[in-house]
């Protein structure tokens, strides 16, 4: 079935089937698979094989065989795909999650970042771990007392959300609380914290005179309304007028009376009490002959520039006032007015919207309100045209770049290789058609499942196709008609084609774009009309010089250098150039704009700052010449406060203001001038506590003289102070015990006699006096001696327990009743 038969010269010849190298397919530029290759005739039909592709080395690319060239070529393998594409993950306990691109799973990190954002200090937000949501925690006043602890006396906590830990000290007494009396202002008490009124007229009124007119000066301020009340001198001007022919008036600028004749007066001089203008403004004078002011000169002001108005004030002088910009007439909404100095009338317009970088791909333009729209490139690029006009839907538009509009080509893939997927211009979407050949010549279908065209019957003829031998599609025939010359082919489809003989395509003749090649890299060819037109690779620029650097292998790259361009001065930003169809570039430049950083700074920009930011930012001075007040500047309005300095925590402290020192600080004085007490200042009073006179000698009584102080007295040790009464002994006082009665045995039954007994009571008494005197003396300096006995030095003999101070203790050297001398 492989051989050929036909009659030759009245016998038949043979001849084998001649297989096209590669398998046909009309789908391919050559008119064959290529990655098909012939292999042998089986049962009558050309058997073709497979290219087989190498394993590519990187894990996520693929390969395969291309039809058209029968190379292998390697693409993204689905292996590597990443499943977050298009995941939104959603918040977890509060913290953001993260897609995992290996399984498209949103998880926690240890990078996650809570998702409670905190956007008011004064209202933390929470997470509730069991619903998943932020909530708020707000704070209160009592919160910051629970931080930071209770406020100043005369202050109180209050919450500004512009704090970073939201908790501001604010005044406590600061609002008026008492209608009936409107001129008078809370204040703070510092050393109770009591909110009390003070006169608050000054500042209510602190204009002296009504509008500045001196024949209205002030009188007070108006408890009932809080307005001021002004006296019209008018009134006293006229009761107190020297003749009553004459007309009174009160002159506002210098708030004196003045007095007019009329005609019912006769007087002395025409210029008798005619007051004439003398002031910063005007001179004038008094001419007898009719008693009327002339003038003898006027001051002429004259405005230091077109954008300032200069009047003459009639106690100062000239005045400069700068123009007020709101009264320039702007009929056209979509101009702004601005000063200009250097224009009539100062009035100056500028346009209201500045145009973007790329005026072409984000134009802005001012609509009929006013208003600056910013157009986006969507509304500004038409849809892709081709070279003839029509419409192509298969371009889609994808950005804008330097006022041109890019578009990207809508990609077809077919997953069937008989089948050819092409994008529908007029639809924008993928079709797909058959492109198995299918005639008396050739009849094969699409197999869907190998993607390859099963031929069911197929006509060969042993010559190629562009031989003079070929089977004819409506005969299914091998005819012999010549050899097919260039001349024979019909004419390219398109201008842009050119027609060229291929032996291996049906029919020999084939097209093949024009205009394929180019002298160099940094050279672009394009047929156009059918003629090739030769172009540089790099697109030219406005704002730079560009040039072309060859890259063999790969594409050849553009390095441009930027036109320079320079601000004016510091005070605009660096210039950039705005790439537009202009010649050869035009830069452009804005102003800087300084901001200080609150109320309480100035700012200004210094044209001549060679380096670093050019913006001078000056603090507003406050300062009311006070030692004994705290000067500050509110940082959100920018007015000065003068707070008293002069303030103690502690109420036992005594605060006063001197002029030259500031603040001095006293302490309370505590004084009931008793000499029992203990004076000290507590929480503001005085506390006298009785002192302890107790000198822990039991041979002393105590007691406090509140003159003298503590008293203590050596106590008489005898029978009336005592209980216990000694008839043959003696007292002793101990320190730690007290009185100690001694006794002696009394002789039984022996007669006394007068005599005696007085002897015996004589000598007694005097013996009693020896032991106080001995007492005295070891309580005291006796000490000393008492020691020189312990350490052997007496001679007491062997009667020492005769001692009444003695106590038997061994020879110690110790006695009870002995105090060591201070010596």
């Amino acid at each position: 079935k492989c051989l050929n038969t036909s009659c030759l010269n009245g016998g038949c010849a043979t001849n084998p089937i001649n297989c096209p190298p590669y398998e046909p397919n009309l789908l391919y530029t050559t008119g064959m698979n290529m990655c098909r290759p012939s292999r042998n005739c089986s049962a009558g039909k050309c058997q073709y094989g497979n290219v087989t592709c190498s394993v590519p080395t990187d894990n996520c690319k693929d390969s395969k065989c291309d039809p058209n060239t029968g190379s292998c070529v390697e693409y993204d393998s689905t292996r590597c795909k990443d499943f977050c594409l298009g995941v939104t993950c959603s918040p977890k306990n509060c913290k953001q999650t993260i897609c995992n691109p290996l399984n498209g799973e949103c998880e926690l990190t240890i990078s996650s970042v809570p998702s409670c954002i905190q956007d008011n200090p004064c209202v933390p937000k929470v997470c509730q771990n069991d619903s998943n949501t932020c909530i708020d925690n707000p704070y209160d006043p009592d919160t910051c007392t629970k931080i930071y602890g209770p406020p100043p006396s005369c202050a109180k906590w209050g919450l500004n959300p512009f704090f970073k830990d939201c908790c501001q000290i604010l005044p406590k007494c600061n609002q008026q609380i008492d209608t009936t009396y409107l001129c008078l202002l809370l204040f703070c008490e510092n050393t109770t914290g009591e909110c009390l009124l003070r006169d608050n007229s000054a500042a209510l009124c602190p204009d002296q005179f009504k509008n500045g007119d001196l024949c209205k000066p002030l009188v007070k301020c108006n408890n009932d309304t809080g307005g001021c009340l002004y006296l019209d001198k008018g009134a006293e001007c006229e009761a107190n007028k020297p003749l009553p022919c004459q007309d009174s008036t009160c002159n506002p600028i210098t708030g004196m009376c003045e007095y007019t004749n009329t005609s019912r007066c006769i007087p002395l001089s025409k210029c008798y009490n005619v007051s004439c203008t003398n002031d910063a403004c005007t001179k004038e004078s008094c001419s007898e002959s009719d008693g009327k002011c002339y003038t003898n000169s006027t001051t002429r002001c004259l405005p230091f520039n077109n954008c300032t108005v200069s009047t003459c004030d009639s106690l100062v002088g000239c005045v400069d006032t700068p123009f007020d910009i709101s009264t320039c007439v702007n009929k056209d909404p979509c101009l702004v007015a601005f000063p200009n100095p250097n224009k009539q009338g100062c009035c100056d317009y500028k346009p209201k919207c500045e145009s973007s970088s790329d005026p072409f791909c984000l134009p802005t333009y001012c609509d009929k309100g006013g208003n600056c729209v910013n157009v986006n490139y969507t509304e500004v690029c038409p849809p892709y045209q081709n070279n003839s006009g029509v419409v192509d839907f298969c371009q889609v538009l994808n950005g804008c770049q330097f006022s041109t509009c890019s578009y990207t080509p809508v990609s077809c893939t077919s997953t069937v290789a008989c089948k050819h997927v092409q994008c529908d211009p007029k639809l924008g979407t993928c079709v797909s058609k058959d492109t198995c050949v299918n005639n008396l010549c050739l009849s094969s279908s699409c197999n869907d499942a190998t993607g390859q065209c099963d031929v069911s019957q197929q006509v060969t003829c042993s010559s190629t196709y562009c031989t003079n031998t070929t089977c004819n599609p409506s005969t299914g025939t091998c005819t012999v008609i010549g050899s097919i010359s260039l001349s024979s082919c019909p004419n390219p489809s398109d201008s842009c084609k050119e027609v060229f003989l291929n032996p291996l395509k049906p029919g020999c003749c084939d097209e093949r774009p024009k205009c394929t090649t180019t002298p160099s890299q940094c050279t672009t060819v394009k047929c156009d009309n059918g003629s090739c037109v030769y172009s540089s690779y790099c697109s030219p620029l406005h704002c730079a010089s560009v040039s072309c650097l060859s890259n063999p292998g790969s594409s050849p790259t553009c390095p441009t250098i930027p036109y320079k361009c320079e601000p004016a001065n510091s005070c605009f930003t660096a210039s950039h150039c705005v790439e537009a169809d202009k010649t050869p570039y035009q830069c452009t430049q804005q102003p800087i704009t300084c901001t200080p950083p609150d109320r309480c700074f100035t700012a200004l920009c210094q044209t001549n700052k060679t380096n670093g930011n050019p913006c001078v930012y000056t603090p507003i001075v406050c300062d009311d010449n006070n030692l004994c007040t705290n000067n500050t500047c509110n940082p959100l309005t920018g007015t000065c406060s003068f707070s008293n300095l002069c303030v103690s925590s502690d109420p036992c402290m005594e605060v006063s203001c001197n002029a030259s020192k500031g603040c001095v600080y006293t302490p309370v004085k505590c004084n009931d001038h008793n000499a029992c007490t203990v004076d000290k200042c507590f929480n503001g009073s005085c506390k006298y506590t009785l002192i302890s006179c107790d000198d822990k000698n039991n041979c002393t009584d105590d007691s406090c003289d509140t003159s003298l102080g503590c008293v203590n007295v050596p106590r008489l040790c005898s029978n009336s102070s005592s209980t216990i009464d000694v008839a043959c002994g003696y007292w002793i006082c101990n320190s730690s015990i007290g009185c100690i009665p001694i006794t002696n045995p009394c002789a039984v039954n022996t007669p006394i006699s007068l005599t005696t007994l007085t002897a015996s009571l004589t000598s007694g008494l005097i013996a009693l006096i020896v032991i106080v005197v001995l007492i005295v003396l070891l309580g005291s300096g006796g000490g000393a001696a008492y020691a020189t006995f312990t350490a052997g030095s007496g001679s007491m003999g062997t009667n020492v327990n005769t001692n009444p101070l003695y106590q038997a203790k061994g020879l110690t050297g110790e006695n009870p009743l002995h105090k060591p001398s201070k010596s």
